[in-house]
């Protein structure tokens, strides 16, 4: 996952994006990891934008396919005027591929960095999801509890998930700051020891509050694992 604070200047959307089948490129999959390619509004206007898609190498779009992705965008006085159901035309230089839709701008001020300690088995099961959500609670788990800092949450991940699992894991993910500022801020424990509580019952909403993709940044193993 591409870190949001390294593309700061940047226009951030959420997108729905397909592409001819026929294109002159004949590309079988556009949807290559660190593609770069042009934005325009319609072929009487020459002015475009370069946009590179957020995503990961598992990510493919089958011809005339639609599929909802997040694409970054330099400024330019064409990207600022983007409006939300807008459809523009995106490609090559001179080599139309296919439309998208502008259907959401993201700002990184509305972003929240949270961090979750995890097992082998539920990392598992946020893989099986194209890492873009975490799994339903067990029913002994009524709460479920994202942590405000990877220091923290490294240290739940070896000092319980490593020698009760033989492996833990600390992933990382954006979520919509809007959405995650209804939930007070839980210390349990001492300076920084800060998590969220979210009901069981809630975490689909949440999944849905997610932006971009959830990316494993550490990992504790023991040597029985």
């Amino acid at each position: 996952m591409l870190n949001i604070k390294d593309y700061h200047d940047l226009l951030w959307f959420k997108v729905k994006i397909n592409y001819q089948e026929n294109n002159v490129l004949k590309m079988s999959n556009p949807l290559l990891e660190n593609f770069r390619f042009s934005v325009w509004r319609n072929d009487k206007n020459a002015s475009s934008c370069e946009c590179q898609l957020i995503l990961d190498k598992e990510e493919f779009l089958l011809p005339n396919q639609e599929k909802d992705l997040i694409i970054v965008i330099t400024k330019t006085v064409l990207s600022e005027s983007f409006q939300i159901n807008e459809t523009l035309f995106w490609g090559a230089t001179q080599a139309l591929l296919g439309t998208l839709e502008i259907i959401e701008e993201y700002k990184i001020s509305n972003f929240e960095l949270l961090f979750r300690p995890l097992n082998l088995a539920e990392l598992t099961l946020i893989k099986d999801s194209g890492f873009l959500k975490f799994p339903p609670r067990l029913p002994e788990q009524p709460i479920f509890y994202p942590v405000l800092n990877e220091e923290y949450a490294s240290k739940i991940a070896k000092e319980w998930n490593e020698k009760a699992y033989g492996a833990g894991y600390v992933v990382r993910f954006y979520i919509k700051k809007d959405y995650i500022s209804k939930y007070s801020i839980q210390n349990v424990g001492g300076k920084d020891i800060d998590e969220y509580w979210i009901p069981a019952e809630e975490l689909e909403k949440f999944n849905q509050n997610i932006i971009g993709k959830i990316e494993v940044i550490r990992e504790f193993l023991s040597d029985f694992s």
